[in-house]
């Protein structure tokens, strides 16, 4: 079975050959490709890149390219600080 007919199988109810799965792992694919966190996080070429190069070792069925939730508190006005080495957050500064 290939990975979307896994996923497929489970998504309409069937009993795949093994657990589809999807790594969380936006973290690990950015430091596994030598990428800072804040270019993966503001580099769409740098997020594939990576997530790219972690498919090609884990073979796992789904690929979920995100970085937290930084993306959505973004587009709706938080002040985010995007580090090299860890996750991105909210500031503690207000947008105005």
């Amino acid at each position: 079975m290939n990975s979307l007919e896994r996923c497929m199988m489970g998504l309409n109810g069937g009993m795949p050959d093994r657990v589809p799965v999807c790594l969380e792992n936006f973290q690990h694919a950015a430091a596994l490709a030598g990428c800072p966190v804040r270019e993966y996080c503001y580099d769409a070429q740098k997020m594939a890149d990576a997530h790219l190069r972690v498919w090609n070792y884990f073979r796992h069925d789904m690929l979920d390219l995100e970085n937290g939730g930084a993306a959505l508190a973004h587009a709706v006005g938080c002040t985010m600080d995007f580090l090299d080495e860890n996750a991105p957050h909210t500031s503690l500064h207000h947008a105005r």
